[in-house]
């Protein structure tokens, strides 16, 4: 999404020295140094020759006290929000500066008011529109914004013989997201017993992976965009560690191919964002990971159109459960 000029010539001011943190793509916008949780994020920045860190959580690769400015791009997850800005808290020299980037809509006024009660400097605001351009100097007094747990992995719910782990900053992470549920329902049902090499495309705390390697699954790869949703599907998969594989990617794109079957619970949205093109690209990628005979179970919102997507890739694309929220979909014969 471009930036309004107004914004982007701030966003442009704020550039020299700064170190960036950013979920989101930054059109225009080439900073020397970045940390984003997104792969897809990390790649297009690594393309443009930015030293990025693809990271969930920055233990020790940034000192404390060695930065001159800190520019942050909000983005979607309050908690990943909060723990950033500690974190730029942290890292700030004294007389630092921070600069805050995001949309009303996006929450950036609520956590411009949070910086202001916890900095002992109001900084300043600027309005474009929707868009709000903060900037703070860091003072003597910083305050911990968010609860101190963000890193914290934590049991969140048993389903289907398997104990759920996530924590913060992971999509839906304080329970089993209902697509999912669905899915898995159906799929016991069926009787559906895994064998072979399959694969959980956009992980998230990694129920389907487990379910899979429970069931029975020789091996399963589990992959997504998100640096937190790999550590909690690391940690939900630690019983079955010896057969499972964990690997970013960006919808599914350059994984192996010649699996039995594929689990997908794709999202629709890059960051903040919708993108109807990230039906395409899973589906695509479904295709290019699947043995001949293989075939993928896809559980989507309802408007969400698979039978599109497949329409170029799959022979067949079988709607097999429709309660006019969610559709689940088993696609085969990948062409």
């Amino acid at each position: 999404m471009a930036w309004p000029d107004a914004v982007e010539r701030a966003v442009l001011d704020a550039l020299p020295g700064a170190f960036w943190l950013t979920d989101e793509a930054l059109p225009g916008a080439r900073p020397a140094a970045a940390l984003t949780h997104r792969w897809d994020v990390a790649q297009a920045l690594a393309a443009e020759g930015v030293a990025v860190q693809w990271a969930d959580y920055p233990a020790d690769f940034v000192a404390d006290g060695s930065q001159d400015r800190v520019v942050l791009r909000v983005p979607k997850e309050k908690a990943l929000a909060l723990h950033w800005l500690d974190c730029a808290g942290r890292w700030l020299k004294p007389g630092g500066e921070l600069v805050l980037v995001g949309r009303k809509s996006e929450g950036a006024p609520s956590l411009i008011k949070r910086v202001r009660g916890a900095w002992d400097r109001p900084g300043t605001v600027t309005n474009h529109g929707p868009w709000r351009v903060a900037r703070f100097v860091r003072g003597p007094r910083v305050e911990a914004l968010g609860d101190g747990d963000y890193a914290r992995i934590r049991p969140v719910a048993e389903r289907h013989g398997v104990a759920l782990l996530s924590k913060p900053g992971v999509f839906a992470w304080k329970g089993v997201d209902a697509g999912t549920e669905a899915l898995l329902a159906l799929l016991e049902r069926r009787g559906l017993a895994p064998r072979g090499a399959w694969a959980d495309l956009g992980c998230g705390s990694g129920l389907l992976a487990a379910w899979l390697a429970a069931r029975g699954a020789d091996s399963v790869l589990a992959t997504d965009s998100s640096a937190a949703a790999l550590m909690a599907t690391g940690a939900t998969l630690r019983p079955w560690f010896d057969r499972v594989q964990l690997a970013p990617s960006d919808a599914g794109a350059g994984l192996p191919g010649g699996h039995a079957g594929i689990l997908s619970n794709p999202p629709f949205h890059r960051g903040f964002e919708t993108d109807r093109d990230l039906t395409d690209a899973f589906v695509a990628a479904a295709r290019a990971m699947l043995a001949p005979d293989g075939e993928a179970w896809f559980v989507v919102n309802a408007f969400v159109p698979v039978p599109d997507a497949a329409a170029a890739h799959f022979g067949v694309c079988q709607l097999v459960e429709d309660d006019k929220r969610y559709r689940i979909y088993r696609l085969a014969e990948p062409r």
